[in-house]
Order: structure tokens, then sequence, then C-alpha cells
């Protein structure tokens, strides 16, 4: 039958048990799909609450340190940013900052393996969460940093107690499996959050400044940012920028420091560098911290000494020099290779050419640096110690190498005119170096006074100092010794 477009059967049934069958069966199907309507929903439903939870898990995972289970550094910037937040529209809201950073891990990482060095870090992870408050934000951003989020910390005095906490606690001694005892110590920068600043990054940079500041004066300590850490960022960015330029076109000159005997007469020099950039000098004080950060120490010191030696092959009348390292020469597998490949052509300049090592890198890792000494000691190199006196360690390690001068910090000079204690004192240092068959340079000497001073104490101790020479290019060098009568005294 064909109604309005529509085909329909009809069904004739021969009685009334033919209807009542298919209303049960009408009525079957229908529970059977209203059953499955149900089971179908509450599938629906928990495929929903699956992935809502896959995705809240993934959510906290990209978000957690996978090795401490610390909030990561994206986590804590959230944290951070609704910290600056509140703190511009809650004026009695204040917040601190201490980025956190090991001091010597790497040094355990590389000698005891990963698995010592990440035990270490989740131990590390547990103190710092024990000594914070659960507001708090206690987050690991990478290798051995971690970032501390201090809520309302009261005044400078009570961010700086908290500082010295993290300190005493992360240097206790650990033990670790195999009751293996490690410590480390922490350099620690702090930030106080003003409101003023409009980003979390800008604001971990600038306690990361004044944690590279505290590892700059001597690590195991805490410093508090300030703006002339930043202003000095941004001077290094601006150096930074020109470096490469000054490589290729080799804008950094050797300088010659003349050392004398007490007489005036020059019996050698320490190689100094200047940078001289579009007309303007630039000092090292400024250009070298900024090549041992970028990593480019070691290609500038190699590059010395490259340029050294074809001096020496050119001036035969040229004095034995002394030559500056870095820790990172030391760190450099491939720099007594680098040295040996220097000098294989002319092996007679070993016999005029020092190194010289600063009294603080004993600090850093002793051992490799003494193994490295005694090399290039063997290959006929002389070795000298800088800046002595400024230091702690050196009086430990310094008869377990082999060490040839030791030069007296400036320091020690700058008062023996008007004090017989300072006098005394270097007198003792003069008379100790003697003892252990070192020869001894007198550094900062820059006047007549301080110079009669010391000949009364030792004939045969030398002088490098203003009083005698500044720091002179090549050819003012090379003419001075032509003709001592010249001195470029004062500058």
């Amino acid at each position: 039958i064909d109604i309005e477009g529509h085909p329909y059967q009809l069904v004739l049934l021969e009685d009334s048990t033919e209807l009542i069958d298919l209303q049960h069966m009408l009525e079957s199907e229908k529970t059977h799909l209203e059953d499955r309507v149900v089971e179908r929903t509450y599938e629906l439903e928990q495929q929903i609450t699956q992935k809502k939870t896959a995705q809240i898990k993934l959510e906290k995972m990209a978000l957690t340190d996978t090795l401490t289970a610390l909030p990561n550094r994206a986590a804590f910037e959230v944290q951070l940013q609704h910290a600056l937040d509140r703190s511009r529209t809650d004026t009695a809201y204040k917040f601190a900052i201490l980025f956190i950073d090991l001091d010597g891990f790497k040094i355990i990482n590389d000698t005891f393996g990963r698995h010592t060095g990440d035990e270490l870090l989740q131990e590390i992870s547990h103190r710092m969460q024990s000594i914070v408050r659960g507001s708090d934000v206690v987050a690991r951003i990478g290798g051995d940093e971690f970032i501390c989020l201090l809520h309302t910390p009261g005044g400078e005095s009570r961010i700086v107690t908290m500082a010295k906490i993290f300190l005493n606690e992360i240097a206790k001694p650990i033990v670790l499996s195999g009751n293996r005892k490690m410590s480390v110590s922490a350099s620690i920068g702090i930030c106080a959050g003003t409101g003023n600043e409009t980003e979390a990054s800008r604001i971990m940079t600038m306690s990361d400044l004044a944690m590279y500041e505290a590892k700059h004066r001597g690590k195991n300590r805490y410093e508090i940012f300030s703006e002339s850490m930043w202003q000095q960022m941004q001077e290094n960015v601006s150096l930074t920028s020109k470096m490469d330029q000054a490589f290729e076109n080799k804008e950094f000159m050797p300088y010659y420091q003349p050392i004398c005997d007490l007489d005036g007469n020059i019996i050698g020099a320490e190689v100094l560098s200047r940078w001289c950039h579009e007309g303007e000098m630039i000092p090292p004080g400024k250009f070298i911290p900024v090549l041992e950060q970028r990593g480019l120490i070691r290609k500038y010191t190699n590059n010395l000494i490259e340029n050294v030696v074809q001096s020496l092959q050119q001036y035969e009348h040229l004095p034995r020099v002394s030559i500056n390292l870095s820790i990172q020469q030391f760190y450099d597998e491939d720099f007594l290779a680098k040295v040996d490949q220097i000098f294989d052509k002319s092996p007679e300049l070993r016999q005029r050419t020092s190194f010289e090592i600063t009294e603080s890198m004993f600090n850093q890792d002793p051992e490799l640096i003494m193994y490295k000494i005694n090399q290039l000691s063997e290959r006929g190199f002389k070795i000298y110690i800088d800046d002595f006196g400024t230091g702690y360690s050196s009086f430990a390690y310094i008869r377990k190498f082999t060490a040839d001068v030791v030069k007296i910090d400036r320091e020690f000079v700058m008062n023996i005119e008007q004090s017989e204690k300072d006098l005394q004192l270097l007198k003792g240092m003069i008379a100790l170096m003697k003892s252990l068959d070192m020869e001894v340079v007198i550094e900062g000497v820059e006047t007549k006074q301080q110079l009669d001073k010391i000949r009364a104490l030792e004939q045969t101790v030398k002088i490098q100092g203003y009083y005698f020479y500044k720091a002179l290019p090549l050819e003012q060098f090379l003419a001075v010794l032509e003709n001592p009568q010249q001195r470029y005294l004062n500058g």
C-alpha cells in the first residue's frame, strides 16, 4: 500500500496469539536496545574519564621533574608569574627567589657515574623540600640547578637566614648506596620580588646573575641581586657580539710586562693581552671573564701561545716569557696535545717558556691540576704560581708537584711602607718559598720606598710592577731590551 509516497506492507494476523507474540517481541527488543544504550553510555563515560585521567597525568608529567618529582622549569615559571601578578595588585604581598646551583657536582657525576649523581640530586631535593613551608615552591630546572619561590618571606634578613639554612643543609655529608659518603656545597643567588617586573623569565635571570656572582666570589655562599649585575650582563652581551669579529680580525694583542731584578734589569716577562676594538682598548678584566663564560678562553689562550712562540722564534734575544692559563685549559682533554703540537717544531723554546696558574685554581680540581702541572714540568716548562697568598690551599698541595716560581700578590706589598706587620709577613713568605728552593717574584711594586723595603729583606727576589715597567706592546718591549736606558718608567 502506498500512502503519501511511503510504501507500507499490510500483514494479516490469523489470531490474537500472533499479535501478543509480536508485542512481546517488540517489547523485548525495546528493552534490549535501552540496555544497550545504557551500556554504551557507561562505556563512553568510562572512556571520557580515562582520557581525562590520562590528560591530567600527561599534564602533571609535563610539569614534573621525573628524577626528583619536584616541579620543573615550566611549572615553576607558572607559579612565579602568579606571584608577580599578585604582587602588583596586593602591596602587602612579597616574595623572593633563591637560585641554587651545586658546587662540584660535575666532578662527582663524572667520577662516580650518573647513578651516583642522580642519587645525590634526589637526596638534595628531599633536604630542600624539608626546609620550606607548604606554600613555598622548590623546583629543579635542569642538571644540578634548583630554584625556590618563597611566599611572604619577611624582610631581607629573613631571606638571608633561609639562604644560610639551605647552604648548611646542602653541605651536610650524604650517605649514598654502598655506604659511600659524598658532600657538595651550593652557590645561591637571591632576588626579592618588587612587583615591578613583568616577566617570570626576567626575575629568574636576575637571581641567576646573583648566583654566578656567588660562584665568582668563591662558591658555598649567597649573593643578593643588584642593578650593577644587570648592567654587567648587558656589557657582557655587547662584548660577546664583538668577539667573533675580534678573533677574525686578530684584535687581541700580546703585551709584555717585564720581570726585573732589584736593579731594574729585565730577566723575563709575563705575557698579558689587550683588546683593541675599533680604536677602543677594552681592559682584560672585562673581556677575560666573558671569554671564560662563552667557553672561548681555550681558543684565546692557544692563539696567544702560538703568537708568543712565533715571537720567540723571530727574536732570539727575548727573555723567558710566562703565559697565564685558565682552569678551562686543564679541563680540556686536548690541552697537552695542543701544547706539544705548538712546540714540536721548536722544542728548545720550552726552555724559554713558563706557564702561570693562579692559587685559587686549587680550590676547584686540585688532583687534575697537579697532574697536568707535572706533565708540563716534565716537558721542560717552568711553572709559576700567581697571586700567591690570596687563596688557602696551595700550602697543602705545593709539596705534591713541581713549582719553580711563586709570585707573591701585590696585596702583601701595598702597605709595607707603613705597616711593620705587613713587612714581616712578606719577609716570612719570602723565607718560606726560598726554603723550598723556589724563586720569588713580588708583584705590584710601584714606589721606590717599597723597592727599598724589599731590598732590605732579600737580595735575590725579582720584581714586577709599575715602578719599573707597565705592560708594553712587543715593539716597545723589544726597544727597551735593545736600549735599557730608555725605560718606560711609570707608563
